[in-house]
């Protein structure tokens, strides 16, 4: 099962540098929405909020 979703990331990086390349606008929401799915992935085990201003990722935690 791992290298299918090594294979699926390449693909996936491979179609994003090329469409990145292409559109700069783009370049910067995907950047964002990437940058927002890796936070939430290494934060996926606590309890987290996550928020951006467009250049920050910023955490807030849920638990009291």
């Amino acid at each position: 099962p791992r290298l299918s979703v090594l294979n699926e990331d390449k693909e996936h990086l491979a179609t994003t540098i090329d469409r990145c390349q292409k559109d700069l606008s783009y370049y910067q929401i995907q950047t964002g929405i990437d940058l927002m799915a890796k936070a939430k992935y290494l934060f996926q085990e606590r309890n987290y909020r996550l928020k951006t201003d467009g250049r920050r990722i910023m955490t807030k935690s849920l638990a009291t």
